[in-house]
């Protein structure tokens, strides 16, 4: 990214920015200045539910509580989008997360729940992606940044992995990352870097998480396999036994001690 002059200033803050004859020449961080020509601010979205106040029972931060088919305190009323959190049952906690692509889906779950179908909706599915400059951004369940605001411990391991046979010229390759409890090795999170477009494997780790896999499940998980195309076993395998690995190593080192 360097070479098309993007630049990354990780773990930063920005403090102010200096404008001349009204255009930004510069930003201070918390530990430099640089020259910019542009800011652009995120702001966060908040969940409208005012007209559902004392309707319906609602979350500290306004959004919508519901069971598993989205049906609110008041069995009349059901909810989908984004006023609806991503919910986690470990401990009952949840983060307000406003995607499109939910909405659609509970949409379709409240329609043929309805019409005579019940049809469950799983609140802990939390899927996000995007391209950047070439490159794939995905990211499933939890990340460690958030573990701790939801009071859980995670372990976590991280490789970049060849995609494709070590003989094939295009030599493509992914940064992946698995998210894990460390006492039960559920997997709960995993994200994905590549400037492949890895969509489909990105689901393919969201049902990972959905079916509540364990770290040595995953390491021997059978995925496809072709000799020509294919790599013998999965990125996800070897990042699943590389935790393993590690793990062995940490308890034989705690022996001898």
């Amino acid at each position: 990214m360097q070479t098309k002059q993007i630049n990354f200033y990780p773990n930063e803050f920005l403090i102010d920015w200096k404008k001349s004859e009204e255009k930004v020449v510069s930003v201070q961080l918390l530990s430099q200045t640089i020259k910019a020509d542009m800011v652009i601010f995120s702001a966060q979205t908040r969940p409208n539910t005012t007209l559902l106040k004392e309707k319906v029972a609602l979350y500290e931060d306004e959004t919508v509580i519901v069971n598993e088919y989205l049906q609110t305190s008041d069995p009349d009323i059901y909810a989908i989008g984004d006023i609806v959190p991503v919910s986690f049952d470990k401990n009952k906690r949840h983060l307000f997360l406003p995607l499109v692509t939910r909405a659609v889906h509970m949409a379709r779950a409240v329609a043929l729940t309805l019409s005579g179908q019940p049809t469950a909706y799983d609140l802990r599915q939390k899927i996000t992606a995007a391209v950047i400059i070439d490159y794939f951004l995905g990211t499933v369940g939890l990340t460690e940044d958030e573990a701790p605001f939801l009071e859980q411990n995670t372990g976590s391991c991280s490789g970049e992995f060849d995609l494709f046979p070590q003989y094939d010229e295009e030599n493509k390759t992914v940064n992946a990352k698995l998210i894990y409890h460390p006492d039960t090795l559920e997997i709960i999170g995993g994200q994905l870097i590549s400037q492949e477009f890895l969509l489909s494997d990105l689901n393919l780790l969201a049902d990972i998480v959905k079916h509540k896999t364990t770290i040595p499940q995953l390491a021997v998980e059978d995925f496809g396999f072709l000799s020509e195309y294919t790599s013998r076993f999965h990125y996800l395998n070897e990042l699943a036994f590389k935790v393993l690995a590690k793990r062995a190593n940490s308890n034989r080192v705690d022996k001898r001690l």
